[in-house]
């Protein structure tokens, strides 16, 4: 008998999927830890709305044998499993052996390291040239504890510090201590001499980093790739990846992310309308330690995969029969059925893929992508940059909301359970969300020794809704498109300069071609200025910062 999996991949464009009897081999053949293995959906005969308790079967590895060679998060929550086992109890979630995306290859420049933070430890990222791949480094000199992405690539290619001139390999050995001179072998063989390594990878145009970094992460890291999500390489999809930095932590970032029903009205407008806000009726159809999967009708659903990724797909339901004259409807059968049916085509699908990542208490980040394999001929029309403001203005929506509900959260205890009141179905990705963080996490991020547990105050409105620090300065279509503008504005600026003094000359000369031209120059010189001007205000409102006011938006 066909497996539910495959029966929910046709005709989806997805991979194709495991039987319900290799996947059940496999999960049992497994060298995944528990929390990182795909998760197994239960058959039930029931539709159901809400969370329900979850069982999953959980197995010891078997050594010599090997699992699946990937975590596919498009197609993986398809799988069905029966008789599972109950979760067992005391299962808790570990921060450091995980995989987190931490930029996005085509914004990095290669002759600069960049500062990043994850889960509250400081990282550099540099272009290793003799390795020829991104490299994760310990962001701390050992010789006085200065930031080593404050440094430069030095010619050799190794990472040197800036304060002393340290240098440092591919290994995080030290190679040159430039004030060194007796002594000098036996300083640069010294451990304490060498900074801490982080494993890292390339995968869809980011770069992953394992920040588990204890005896045998290298092979940990090799057991668990990252997070597969095949629709982000596919050639039948357009898509386009970004980064943003915001100030408010990762649980209200994941909580926002799972709660589709703060669309229609905290992004009014631009992705939803509160005019057309209907009940969304999600289910819960598994829950474990990797996360949890949420369905709705014609497919639509909704993923939380620990404790990065956050994904929805949208199946677009089938075109309506036409309406028109007789003879209009004719031609378009006609027209229609000359074109060929493809076997096995894909339907229309929009996805929202999200990477979230836990920076300190209050901070996150996200790298965001929206493929899609529906109106690629307008993707590739439209700028790049102007995908980029409709993103920056969406974070603005709910920018400030998120802020302040973080803060009165704390402030209140942060017991969801008790503070928030949530009796729509809507909501029931939320509580799935918030259950999963207090049963497997304790509601706690291991942000390291050196952070502060406490959430620290939140910014004032034109820092959070700086859009420069927050999206801008890391991207390199932001920044270009800004650069282009500005260039016009300095353009627009001279031009009133150029005409009002040819009509200038042009009077003294007496050149009579010119001078008939004296009014057009003018009012041209005129609308320059006025063009600059306008120009300039616009560039420092998308650019720079924007204050959004729900109440001015109609």
């Amino acid at each position: 008998m066909e497996s539910v999996a495959a029966k929910l991949g046709t005709g989806l464009g997805l991979k194709s999927l495991t039987t319900h009897s290799t996947f059940k081999a496999h999960s049992r053949r497994t060298n995944f830890p528990t929390f990182v293995r795909p998760l197994k959906l239960r058959r039930s005969g029931r539709r159901h709305v809400g969370p329900r308790a979850s069982k999953t079967d959980v197995v010891s590895p078997e050594k010599g044998n090997k699992g699946p060679s990937n975590r596919e998060v498009r197609g993986f929550w398809d799988t069905v499993e029966e008789g599972a086992d109950a979760q067992p109890k005391g299962e808790s979630f570990n921060w450091l052996e995980q995989w987190y995306p931490i930029s996005v290859l085509k914004h990095m420049d290669k002759k600069q390291p960049y500062a990043e933070t994850i889960l509250g430890r400081d990282l550099v990222v540099w272009w290793d040239r003799n390795a020829g791949r991104w490299q994760v480094f310990d962001d701390m000199c050992p010789h006085r504890l200065a930031p080593l992405s404050e440094g430069r690539i030095h010619e050799s290619g190794h990472l040197q510090c800036s304060y002393h001139g340290w240098t440092f390999n591919s290994c995080g050995s030290c190679t040159m201590i430039p004030h060194l001179d007796k002594g000098k072998e036996k300083a640069l063989n010294d451990k304490r001499a060498c900074v801490k390594v982080y494993v890292s990878k390339e995968q869809h145009g980011i770069i992953w980093v394992w920040m588990d970094t204890a005896e045998g992460a290298e092979q940990r890291a090799a057991a668990n790739p990252p997070p597969s999500i095949p629709v982000l390489d596919d050639p039948n999809f357009v898509v386009d990846i970004g980064m943003s930095n915001v100030n408010y932590g990762w649980e209200m970032l994941i909580e926002n992310l799972t709660d589709p029903a703060h669309v229609a009205f905290a992004h009014h407008g631009l992705q939803g309308n509160r005019n057309l806000a209907r009940p969304i009726d999600f289910r819960i159809e598994d829950s474990d330690i990797q996360g949890f999967v949420a369905k709705r009708d014609r497919g639509n659903r909704l993923v939380f995969q620990a404790p990065t990724v956050a994904l929805m797909d949208f199946f677009l339901p089938p075109p309506q029969p036409p309406k028109g004259h007789p003879l209009a409807l004719k031609l378009r059968e006609w027209i229609m059925s000359r074109k060929k049916n493809k076997e096995g085509e894909p339907k229309p699908q929009l996805s929202l893929v999200l990477l979230c990542v836990p920076v300190a208490p209050g901070k996150s980040k996200m790298i965001f992508a929206f493929p899609r394999n529906v109106g690629k001929l307008s993707f590739r029309l439209t700028p790049r940059w102007f995908g980029h403001l409709i993103h920056m203005a969406v974070i603005d929506g709910d920018y400030v909301l998120l802020t302040k509900l973080e803060q009165k959260l704390a402030e209140l205890g942060g017991n969801t359970e008790k503070l928030y009141y949530t009796p729509a179905s809507a909501d029931v990705c939320i509580l799935e969300f918030r259950k999963w963080f207090r049963r497997y996490a304790k509601s706690q991020i291991d942000f390291g020794p050196k952070s502060s547990a406490t959430l620290p105050p939140a910014p004032p409105r034109k820092i959070l809704l700086d859009r420069h620090d927050g999206h801008v300065a890391r991207c390199k279509i932001c920044q270009g498109a800004a650069t282009n503008f500005k260039r016009l504005v300095t353009v627009l600026q001279v031009l009133p300069f150029a005409a009002v003094g040819l009509v200038a000359v042009a009077a003294l000369n007496s050149w009579r071609g010119i001078s008939r031209f004296s009014v057009p120059l003018v009012c041209l010189a005129v609308a320059s200025a006025v063009a600059s001007k306008l120009l300039s205000q616009w560039i420092k409102k998308v650019y720079e910062y924007h204050d959004y006011n729900h109440a001015l938006v109609k």
